[in-house]
């Protein structure tokens, strides 16, 4: 996914970048709305040579760790609470345990989902320490815009 931005602050080899939301961005999930801040955020990234306030940049984060990510945390709690309720009755047996067929599906398919949604948060925090899905600058518009010349001078 790809986004564009523009540097604010140049710092320690660190760029503070306020970020355009990509076209169509907001209007199916609404997180950013959720999270406060609707049109425009900031954020620090790694800064290449050259970079300065005011330069345009490209974001970029990897369409692989998104798909992954979203997989993990969306789809494995619930892919795991079917798998579960559909192996309860076997695995129920093999344990010798007899209770009530559907009771035993919301159970095991329960404590599966559980577990899913404790790895799905365990991912999260993981993903979150080591920066998995930060974006990167892929792309710098070097032409920043000049600062205007004082009154009185053409």
């Amino acid at each position: 996914m790809r986004e564009h931005g523009t540097v604010i602050d140049v710092r320690d080899g660190r760029a503070l970048v306020e970020v355009t939301p990509a076209e169509g961005c907001g209007k199916t999930c609404s997180s950013c709305a959720v999270a406060g801040s609707p049109h425009l955020r900031r954020v620090e990234l790694d800064a290449p040579d050259g970079l300065r306030p005011g330069s345009g940049v490209t974001l970029e984060v990897g369409s692989g760790r998104l798909v992954t990510s979203s997989a993990v945390v969306f789809l494995g709690p619930p892919a795991c609470f079917v798998l579960g309720a559909v192996l309860s009755q076997p695995l129920l047996r093999a344990l010798g345990v007899h209770i009530n067929p559907d009771l035993g599906m919301i159970l095991i398919g329960g404590l599966a989902f559980f577990l899913a949604l404790a790895a799905a948060i365990l991912f999260s925090r993981r993903a979150a320490k080591r920066h998995w899905l930060t974006p990167r600058i892929v792309d710098v518009d070097r032409a920043a815009p000049s600062s205007p010349l004082p009154q009185g001078r053409t």
